[in-house]
């Protein structure tokens, strides 16, 4: 399971600045498992990466990712801010 950074994703730290978790165009791969849903992976990606998960979108290609499907085979999304709760 690869996440795909499409801006610089920042996190908040201790002292209450915003810090860089990832820059754009890095890649994040984690272990694949197939009984795992979406939303158990964006998670996973958020909680390595200590970033909200309410501030951040995932795509697969175009479309937004249906949070509790289960994944059959490895793949890649895309990550974005959440531009209504990042602004």
């Amino acid at each position: 399971m690869t996440f795909f950074a499409m801006e610089d994703l920042f996190r908040d730290n201790i002292v209450g600045t915003r810090e860089l978790a990832i820059k754009k165009y890095c890649k994040c791969k984690l272990q694949f498992d197939d009984s795992r849903s979406y939303a158990s992976y964006c998670h996973e990606f958020c909680g390595l990466l200590n970033i909200r998960f309410s501030d951040i979108r995932f795509f697969q290609g175009r479309k937004e990712v249906a949070m509790m499907r289960t994944i059959k085979k490895p793949c890649e999304l895309i990550v974005y801010y959440n531009k209504l709760t990042s602004a």
